[in-house]
């Protein structure tokens, strides 16, 4: 039968012996087919025989319980007629083999442990066929394999490997693991088997272990009772050492950054759960936090946000216990009034469900809410949904002295990380630093700015959010820009100022472009030719042409861009800035093809490939890009 796969007949030295009913002549074994030929002599179907047969070989593995094998006779007369007999329930069921040896250990011996990794061991009395498999039964009601979260780990000993490219299955149910289309193992041979990522089950020993070896739902060997092991003691969760915790800024109502930093005192797997619930003096959490981490742990697989719970969960094992883990929350909505919360944080790090440390008599202290700080100015530059654009703010500054900061957030509408490559311009003294975390812009390491200073920020490189024309009002959210001092806001506000948007800029129709040299640190010529679909306004309308460079070039005062275009306009007004040339001077709008030289661009100074160079018509009165490459 098919499921004894090489079965029974396996050589062709099988020998009949018929003790009654007929003389044997002849007995044939048909290997592969399970087909024995036994030629006789006789008168007539023989209705009573006894046969002995030598020579077979038992299966490979066992039939499981309740399948009925069965036995097929067919007599054949000289003539061709046939005559067919079953025999039922006559082949006796083989007993299932018996590991030769088995164990089962683990390399932490605490109940209640999280992430024990476990080693199981043993060796096979017979082969395990190719494309058969394993079963390790752990404890039945103190292990659960199948919910648990993340799944164990599996690693093998070198003799495991895949029957196919498709690679090993492996699949958990309830306290069963099974490994499957595993290639061949020869019998008595040593297997080991490592499971990683279980959680010990409380109580004062495991209980025994089952291991099987199979072939599809065949069995090869079996044992029924591996022992486990007794635990050395119980797991107690440990005290969360929270080495800081930083507010910014620390002001009632304001909406804050939250920054935790943790000194743990032991490796923690990868998947290990932070869990954050704030105090109930906080409202309920914003569905736009974002979660950081740095230090010890720099990656997370997921941040969620569940009234006031934050989990995270960890993207990579914590293995350095010298270095702290640093968590960063935000936007947070301080709670309303200032002096210590009523209530405690609640922080514990947890492994599939299972806590390992935890901390629950932290609190919040907030400091009263900060004087209203008026905005001037709020500017973009172009208005183009999901262009890359620059953002002009000014405002009439306090006196900003010693740790001083400005932060800037932009409205939900924008992505989190505002941009590929944001940068900050500005008219402030010293070195600034521009950092960015979901939407929120700080600025830092700045020199002193005196009361009634007008402070200029030029925020460049942020894409604008999408034109929305089922959002009401069209225009975004509101800004806030609050100037700190310390963790303290001085000045702060929340309504900033709001933006609008228009429609994404038309193809520019660029049909040739060429350079007059590709050698590195030498002035080259490049050579545009593009028609534009619309007239490009005259110069007294607003109409500029625009050619934006990629950052591996850059423009010097001491060598000025030189541009013409004949056709366009006669004398072209010529300004260099950020990478961009900015040209103008057309009298009339202008239709129909433009030839565009531009000289003096100084090539970057070492061979690399750069990036693209975008050609815009612009509109400085609409402050829109009408058209552009891309």
């Amino acid at each position: 039968e098919d499921i004894y796969a090489s079965g029974y007949v396996q050589k062709e030295n099988v020998t009949c012996t018929l003790h009654s009913g007929a003389v044997p002549v002849k007995c044939t074994a048909i290997t592969g087919s399970q087909w024995i030929i036994i030629e006789y002599l006789a008168t007539g179907f023989v209705t009573t025989f006894n046969v002995s047969l030598s020579g077979l070989v038992n299966p490979l593995y066992v039939k499981p319980s309740g399948l009925v094998t069965s036995i097929h006779v067919e007599q054949v007369d000289p003539t061709g007629l046939r005559k067919q007999h079953t025999i039922l329930n006559n082949l006796g069921y083989l007993a299932q083999g018996t590991l030769v040896s088995s164990s089962v250990d683990a390399n932490k011996k605490l109940s209640s442990h999280f992430d024990a990794t476990y080693t199981i061991t043993f060796q096979p009395a017979h082969p395990i066929i190719a494309g058969g498999g394993i079963i390790i039964e752990f404890p039945a009601g103190s292990y659960n394999l199948e919910t648990t979260d993340p799944k164990p780990r599996l690693s093998y000993s070198d003799n495991v490997t895949p029957f196919d490219a498709s690679g090993i299955n492996v699949s958990f149910s309830s306290n069963i693991v099974t490994i499957d289309s595993i290639a061949a193992i020869t019998a008595q041979s040593t297997v080991v088997i490592t499971l990683a990522g279980i959680n010990n089950p409380a109580g004062s020993q495991t209980g025994n272990f089952k291991i099987t070896t199979k072939f599809g739902s065949f069995v090869t060997d079996v044992n029924n009772s591996v022992s486990g092991f007794s635990f050395i003691g119980s797991f107690v969760v440990g005290a969360l050492n929270v080495s800081s915790l930083n507010i910014m800024p620390n002001n009632q109502s304001l909406w804050a950054e939250y920054t935790f930093g943790f000194t743990i005192p032991d490796d923690l797997p990868a998947s290990t759960l932070i869990e954050v619930i704030f105090p109930a003096d906080f409202p309920t959490l914003s569905t736009l936090l974002a979660c950081q981490l740095s230090g010890g742990v720099t990656s997370h697989k997921r941040c969620s946000v569940n009234s006031r719970t934050v989990e995270i969960e960890l993207g990579t094992a914590y293995d350095n216990v010298t270095d702290i883990i640093t968590l960063k929350l935000g936007p947070v909505h301080n709670f309303s009034s200032s002096g210590n919360s009523n209530d405690d944080f609640q922080i514990r790090f947890k492994y599939s469900g299972a806590p390992i440390l935890a901390k629950t008599d932290l609190t919040a202290t907030l400091t009263s809410s900060a004087t209203n700080q008026a905005i001037s100015t709020l500017i973009q530059h172009p208005w183009n949904e999901a262009e890359n654009a620059h953002y002009l703010i000014q405002f009439t500054a306090p006196s900003l002295t010693g740790n001083a900061s400005i932060i800037v957030t932009f409205p939900p509408e924008f992505s989190v990380d505002l941009g590929d490559k944001v940068y900050c311009n500005s008219n402030l003294v010293g070195t600034p630093s521009c950092t960015i975390f979901n939407r929120r812009l700080t600025i830092s390491n700045f020199g002193e700015v005196d009361v009634d200073a007008t402070v200029s920020l030029d925020i460049n490189g942020v894409y604008n959010p999408n034109y929305d024309i089922t959002r009401s009002p069209l225009s975004t959210g509101e800004f806030s820009v609050y100037l700190t001092i310390g963790n303290a806001a001085v000045k702060a506000t929340e309504e900033g100022g709001t933006i609008s948007t228009v429609r994404a800029p038309k193809v520019l129709n660029l049909t040739k472009a060429t350079i007059s040299t590709e050698y590195v640190r030498i002035p080259n010529e490049f050579v545009f030719t593009f028609t534009p679909s619309k007239a490009v306004p005259s110069k007294d309308n607003g109409g500029e042409l625009i050619v934006q460079y990629p950052s591996e070039y850059s423009f010097y005062d001491f060598y000025p861009v030189e541009a013409r275009a004949t056709d366009f306009a006669t004398n072209l007004a010529i300004k260099q800035t950020n990478k961009e040339v900015v040209l103008s001077g057309n009298p009339e709008d202008y239709s129909g093809q433009i030839v565009l030289t531009l000289g003096n661009i100084i090539n970057p100074l070492e061979a690399i490939t750069v990036g693209g160079i975008i050609l815009k018509v612009f509109n400085s009165q609409e402050i829109e890009t009408v058209e552009r490459t891309f």
